[in-house]
């Protein structure tokens, strides 16, 4: 009985560095959604109430998949949590959920095409 030669070839390291890119891609496009939602939300408060509040929501990459918002100034916790006398207006808090929808949408729906496209799978 003769042999058969099997090759198995892995394309793992093609499917990680998939994952990693997809990651990296929802991530930007969490950090953009996010970042555009709080300052919208912070130019209607500015609007609404008259006041001169600076419009720059920053944003920082923290490691491969990992993000952050943050508003500089540091009264900004009083007009997204509110005071005695100031209610609260958030405007962080509301960029956080859509950041984390669009990041889970961004994962889910791409993650599996690029890997495949990375690892080749027809």
């Amino acid at each position: 009985m003769a042999q058969s030669s099997i090759k198995l070839e892995s394309n793992f390291p093609a499917a990680k560095k998939a994952a990693w890119e997809t990651a990296q891609h929802a991530r930007e496009l969490a950090l953009n959604m996010g970042e555009a939602e709080a300052e919208k939300r912070l130019e209607r408060i500015d609007d609404t109430h008259g006041w001169e509040l600076p419009i720059d929501v920053g944003q920082e990459n923290i490691g491969h998949q990992s993000g952050r918002i943050f508003y500089e100034p540091w009264y900004g916790r009083f007009f997204e949590y509110g005071t005695t006398r100031i209610p609260a207006s958030p405007f962080m808090r509301p960029a956080h959920r859509k950041m984390r929808k669009v990041y889970l949408a961004a994962m889910g729906g791409e993650l599996q095409r690029f890997i495949n496209r990375k690892a080749r799978v027809r």
